[in-house]
């Protein structure tokens, strides 16, 4: 499984993630109550997350799977769709997508991206690149296209909210069917797992924090809490606020911290994707998330359980 790191992250930031730093997501809420002091008079808590839990399983099966098919060693192959939408231009471009398993790698293909007469915009370029499929997640040449739903060889993705490029705002889906090495279809990329549950998974006790772009300071929490009824890796968590945060303004705050699909949620917002497996867990946000009174938010942290 490959990993991306975070070159600009404060300090608290966990390294080695599988996620993006630099695409940011749209958040919609109109006030953060993790920060209160940066909410409008009258505003309500809306946490940082626009989008809804994609998929309801926390299991806690193989992080990388293994490939259920036998005979060949013959590399494996993807083929499907991709496209972007331009939100700016109100057009999108349209790729067939085809590629071959790289060498040495589980769930990444040299793909090449053929632009299709369906496109709305007028313009579009053919790309060649590296398509991974981890954490939950797709990345092309490394750069954040969204949340994946992968099993049995079938992949569909899309962005969760936005990613801001240069100039314009995109939001990215696609679909493929793939093989990997061996001949068969991998058994997933860590979203689904193939088990049951992770049971009794204990106490979690960990770190949390929130970097703010714009007050160039961080508000930073340490975490505990106790598995939620009926919950697999999920935990009704206390956050009290450390002075290890560089921000004036901060609180203590409780909810459930969740972690679902590759990614982590505090009391059902979007926190960042997670990397996760042997009790511990570390998130960071894929980009940053707007919102709170025009503000943005970085998330990251890490826990045991």
């Amino acid at each position: 499984m490959g990993t991306k790191g975070f070159g600009t992250a404060p300090g608290w930031v966990v390294v080695g993630l599988v996620a993006c730093g630099g695409d940011p997501s749209k958040d919609s809420s109109d006030c953060n109550d993790l920060a209160p002091e940066l909410c409008d008079d009258g505003d309500e808590g809306g946490g940082s997350g626009t989008t809804d839990d994609t998929g309801d399983g926390g299991g806690s099966g193989a992080e990388d799977g293994t490939g259920s098919g036998s005979g060949s060693d013959e590399p494996g192959t993807i083929d499907g769709d991709a496209n972007v939408l331009i939100i700016d231009l109100g057009c999108d471009v349209h790729w067939n997508l085809s590629g071959t398993q790289c060498d040495g790698c589980s769930l990444e293909w040299d793909v090449a991206l053929r632009s299709t007469e369906s496109s709305t915009c007028s313009f579009g370029a053919d790309w060649d690149g590296r398509f991974e499929l981890t954490g939950g997640a797709v990345y092309f040449d490394g750069l954040y296209w969204g949340d994946a739903d992968a099993a049995d060889g079938n992949l569909e993705f899309a962005t969760r909210g936005y990613v801001y490029g240069t100039a314009y705002t995109y939001v990215y889906t696609g679909s493929a069917t793939y093989t990997v090495s061996g001949g068969g279809a991998d058994g997933g990329d860590g979203t689904d797992g193939g088990g049951t549950g992770s049971g009794d998974v204990g106490d979690l006790h960990g770190v949390a924090g929130v970097w703010i772009v714009e007050t160039e300071c961080d508000v930073v929490w340490t975490m505990s809490g106790e598995q939620c009824p009926g919950c697999d890796l999920g935990w009704d968590s206390d956050l009290e606020l450390s002075d290890a945060g560089s921000c004036p303004f901060g609180t203590d705050t409780s909810g459930t911290f969740e972690v679902v699909a590759g990614a982590a949620y505090f009391r059902g917002d979007y926190w960042g994707a997670a990397a996760y497996g042997g009790g511990s867990v570390a998130w960071a946000s894929a980009g940053y998330i707007y919102g709170a009174g025009g503000y943005t938010y970085y998330y990251a942290g890490s826990a045991a359980y």
